[in-house]
């Protein structure tokens, strides 16, 4: 059963979010009309790693954790999404497979879009493409910042920085971890 929401509350957290115009709300909300809306319970899995993508997601409430496995199967939690955020778009992006495992933290709260309707938004001239294509490149934007704050630590860490092995290869690993696409 689909939870019932308010797309323009929901539109207006997005907008704020990720800075887009004030006429952008509605869009937010038109786009997400189009999408399917489920609820997750605590620990369900939303995608795992290594699997084809076939979807892209908006978190409209709650948390989602994102994790992966190291070369020796180690699962390593790499950061908490809070709503509102977009999730699962790289793979639609780039044809590539999933980088992380996503997995909820307590309920949560998600619109599903396929791969054929958000290829066909992304290429749409209207609001809804415009809008999608604008919460793109915030959502990359935020991730290439992220990754390119924590590469900055790892070439000029602050001066009170504890420069071991272990600090350094902790701090390589998060750096991959962000170069992956997910922020910290």
């Amino acid at each position: 059963m689909s939870p019932i929401l308010d797309l323009v509350t929901i539109g207006e957290r997005f907008r704020t979010v990720y800075a887009l115009p004030p006429a952008a709300a509605a869009s937010v909300a038109s786009l997400l009309s189009v999408c399917d809306v489920s609820s997750l319970e605590d620990g369900e899995v939303l995608f795992t790693e290594r699997e084809q993508g076939f979807t892209a997601y908006f978190l409209l409430s709650g948390k989602i954790g994102v994790s992966r496995r190291d070369a020796v199967g180690y699962v390593l939690d790499i950061s908490t999404l809070s709503a509102p955020t977009l999730l699962g778009h790289m793979s639609l992006v780039d044809d590539s497979p999933r980088s992380a495992t996503c997995t909820a933290i307590g309920p949560c709260v998600v619109a599903a879009m396929d791969r054929a309707r958000f290829q066909a938004l992304v290429a749409a001239d209207g609001p809804r493409g415009s809008v999608l294509r604008r919460l793109l490149i915030a959502a990359m934007s935020e991730q290439l910042a992220g990754a390119n704050g924590r590469i900055l630590a790892l070439i000029d860490p602050p001066p009170d920085f504890p420069a071991d092995d272990e600090t350094t290869e902790h701090g390589i690993e998060e750096a991959a971890h962000v170069l992956d696409g997910w922020k910290g």
